[in-house]
């Protein structure tokens, strides 16, 4: 436990202690306080979820598609995997698709993104925004604040 806490210190959140799908509702929550509204999410692999949102506000309006992987076997995300997100993005006619990972993007997948709709978050983006958008009483009820 004390190990846990020190780590946390020095990582900020510390998402790898989290199950699988304590991780995908975490990323959830995160995505609604954002002000998206999620319409389907559902099992893709054994490496995370897909989910089909809805932003209603003017400007940015429309659909998002949202991968979330919990990359807890790899420490990169390859570049299949957003080639695959980029598919679906078509193929749902989605405004902008978004890749959300507990680890890092390979080079060539973030060659690939480039010039397209495609956000790829990695890990330690992910704590940025997770500090920023999810409440602190729901981080602290999920042991992931840092210990200040």
């Amino acid at each position: 436990f004390v190990h846990r806490i020190i780590a946390a210190c020095f990582l900020g959140l510390n998402i790898e202690n989290l199950f699988e799908q304590e991780y995908e509702n975490l990323i959830k929550v995160f995505l609604e306080n954002l002000g998206l509204a999620i319409w389907d999410c559902r099992k893709i692999d054994q490496k995370g979820i897909y989910i089909t949102s809805f932003y209603y506000q003017p400007i940015l309006k429309g659909k998002y598609i949202i991968f979330v992987r919990n990359n807890t076997y790899s420490n990169f995300v390859e570049i299949g995997e957003v080639r695959e997100l980029f598919g679906m993005l078509i193929h749902e006619s989605a405004q902008k698709g978004i890749l959300i990972a507990s680890s890092d993007f390979t080079n060539e997948a973030i060659e690939f993104s480039k010039g397209k709709p495609l956000e790829l978050i990695n890990r330690k983006n992910l704590e940025q925004l997770l500090q920023k958008h999810v409440g602190q009483r729901y981080l602290k009820k999920m042991n992931l604040m840092v210990i200040k």
